[in-house]
């Protein structure tokens, strides 16, 4: 039998941070090393998943965006910032 999902891009992020946050070497490094995470709006879920805290605005989470009029700058006052979790704590 064949199957074919399709995902919206808000679907297919989650999926990927889900799969990120329960991958072990990262969650050994949660636990006890460093991570960095960079701003992106897929990082967000990333974030949110090794967090267990929504981020509500995930397009903040990013320096810019490139759309079909162009590229555009995220408005720096209210952008996300790179986020460091060291030993389980940020």
């Amino acid at each position: 039998m064949l199957a074919e999902v399709v995902l919206t891009p808000a679907e297919g992020k989650r999926l990927i941070a889900k799969a990120i946050a329960h991958m072990p070497i990262v969650q050994l490094a949660k636990e006890n090393g460093t991570i960095i995470v960079a701003t992106s709006t897929t990082n967000a879920y990333v974030l949110e998943e090794l967090l267990g805290k929504e981020i509500k605005e995930k397009g903040m989470f990013t320096a810019g965006v490139v759309t079909k009029d162009g590229l555009q700058i995220t408005e720096a006052k209210g952008r996300g910032d790179h986020t460091v979790i060291q030993k389980g704590k940020v």
